[in-house]
């Protein structure tokens, strides 16, 4: 089992093609971490549509790095990608 951290920036425009993707690959017992950064576009409302993530949100844009160590500290099991 392992965990997928993917950190979102203001990526509304790509971000429905890529969870409609990891959606045909989704495999139960793993876990997809989705950090928003910030984002001040559509982002966050294409987020709260999709369920089969554990999606957290940060309130002000503290960076890609930021994001993964969140991502981390959320994470349930050993195996990180």
């Amino acid at each position: 089992m392992y965990s997928i951290i993917i950190p979102v920036f203001n990526e509304a425009a790509m971000l429905h093609e890529l969870l409609k993707k990891l959606n045909q690959f989704y495999i139960e017992g793993h876990e997809i971490i989705i950090i928003d950064d910030g984002s001040t576009d559509n982002s966050q409302t294409i987020l709260s549509k999709y369920h089969n993530y554990n999606v957290l949100f940060n309130k002000s844009n503290l960076g890609k790095g930021s994001s993964i160590i969140k991502g981390l500290k959320c994470a349930n099991f050993e195996k990180i990608i």
